[in-house]
């Protein structure tokens, strides 16, 4: 398992923004069709997780973006 995650490191480290943006369109779209199968007693909390688990990762995701971007801008400006 742990020479998997290290090829997957080694290919996400190749992506270009199109390869991510297909990624989420991907992920997006699986989401809709998953979405359409719940039933509508449980479509509230669904669309209640859903959010809070975007949320966190969406966070995750763009923290480490905005340091790297606020070095660059740093860098740039000195």
């Amino acid at each position: 398992m742990k020479q998997w995650l290290n090829t997957a490191d080694e290919y996400i480290k190749s992506w270009k923004i199109r390869d991510v943006a297909l990624l989420k369109l991907c992920v997006c779209a699986a989401g809709f069709l998953f979405g359409m199968g719940i039933p509508k007693r449980h479509r509230n909390k669904a669309s209640i997780a859903a959010s809070i688990i975007f949320s966190v990762t969406y966070v995750l995701v763009m923290l480490p973006f905005l340091k790297l971007l606020d070095s660059n801008l740093k860098e740039g400006a000195a």
